[in-house]
């Protein structure tokens, strides 16, 4: 089936890219456009003290990256993170940033309410600099600082827990959410073709 949305989210914690491909038994042909998937929670992370490191080198050799033009990026505080798991996101970054056909988003270290913060502190830095004027900013210049340009047009919160957590809070705000009662890792390849299938018959208002 062709993809019908040019954007899509998971919203959960999760630590293992292959979990939608191997586990989930998910292939690139199944999936939208873009996909991002919310990884280590930045509140965690401050609550915990510690940040984990997180081995990509699996995700760097996986084939199936480079077969099916997968780009990867991150976002979030990445600077939070290890020295050598920076330099693996950046290698992930750097060897799919030619890849145009699915587009993979790993928000790490990520809170809705300081991706804003840190969107708006680079606007005050911009126009004490001269780079843009007040009178410039509006709601499309204000995403242009924000780590994710892009909206999604719907949202997969597992684990049966009903709020948003302060994810992808500015572009998220038309988004379609759909609720699911299952833990992550029992979240299967039906679950996610029949969220597909609701979204096609929801009527979207985009606020009127």
């Amino acid at each position: 089936w062709d993809p019908i949305s040019d954007n899509f989210v998971f919203s959960q914690q999760s630590h293992v890219f292959n979990k939608l491909y191997l586990h989930h038994g998910i292939s690139p042909a199944d999936l939208v456009k873009e996909l991002n998937i919310r990884t280590k929670l930045l509140i965690n992370i401050y609550k915990k003290g510690v940040i984990d490191f997180v081995e990509f080198r699996n995700i760097i050799k996986d084939k199936d990256l480079y077969e099916n033009k997968i780009r990867v990026q991150f976002i979030g505080r990445i600077w939070m993170f290890p020295k050598k798991v920076q330099e693996a996101m950046k290698e992930l970054e750097e060897k799919t940033k030619d890849h145009n056909k699915y587009f993979v988003n790993f928000a790490m270290a990520y809170g809705g309410r300081s991706e804003i913060v840190d969107a708006a502190r680079k606007i005050i830095t911009d126009v004490k600099n001269g780079i843009i004027d007040v009178s410039d900013i509006n709601e499309e210049k204000f995403k242009e600082y924000l780590y994710l340009k892009s909206e999604p047009d719907m949202i997969i919160r597992t684990s049966n827990e009903f709020r948003t957590s302060g994810f992808l809070l500015y572009q998220g705000s038309y988004s379609e959410w759909f609720f699911v009662d299952k833990y992550w890792p029992e979240f299967g390849k039906e679950d996610f073709l029949r969220c597909i299938e609701e979204f096609k018959h929801r009527e979207r208002r985009f606020g009127r």
